[in-house]
C-alpha cells in the first residue's frame, strides 16, 4: 500500500498496515462462515493487540504460532521466490524470543514437518 521509500524500517510500523490487516480479516469473517486462515507474523505486542486483539473482540479466534528454528526460518525465506525484501531475516532475532511468550497462544513446532502435516495439526485443534 505504501512504497518502502516513504517510510523507514518495518512495514508493520505503519498504522495503516495494521488497520488494513485487521479490517480485511473482519470483513472476510463477516462474509464467510468457515475458517479463515491468516498467515502472518506479528511479534510486536502492541501491534498484535491492535490486530489480533481487536479481531478477538468481534469474532472467535483460534490462534496458532508456528515456531521454527532460526536456521529453518532463514532457509524457508531463501526458498521463497516472492520474498525479495528479506523481512524474516531482518526480524528473526527479535521475533523468535517474543513469539515464544504465552501471549502468542498455542505454539506448534514446524521444524521437520511438511505443510500438509502442519495444516492437519491445526485442523484437528479447531474442530
Amino acid at each position: 500500500l505504501v512504497p518502502p521509500s516513504l517510510y523507514p524500517g518495518d512495514f508493520q510500523d505503519l498504522a495503516l498496515w495494521r488497520a488494513f490487516t485487521r479490517d480485511a480479516v473482519l470483513d472476510a469473517a463477516a462474509g464467510h462462515r468457515g475458517a479463515i486462515v491468516v498467515p502472518m507474523t506479528v511479534a510486536h505486542p502492541e501491534y498484535f493487540d491492535q490486530i489480533v486483539g481487536a479481531i478477538r473482540e468481534r469474532v472467535p479466534v483460534s490462534h496458532f504460532t508456528l515456531m521454527a528454528s532460526r536456521e529453518e526460518i532463514l532457509r524457508r525465506e531463501a526458498a521463497r521466490p516472492d520474498d525479495i525484501g528479506g523481512w524474516a531475516a531482518k526480524t528473526v532475532d527479535r521475533a523468535l524470543p517474543e513469539l515464544a511468550s504465552s501471549r502468542y497462544a498455542e505454539h506448534l513446532d514446524t521444524d521437520g514437518h511438511a505443510v500438509p502435516d502442519i495444516v492437519e495439526q491445526i485442523r484437528r485443534r479447531i474442530e
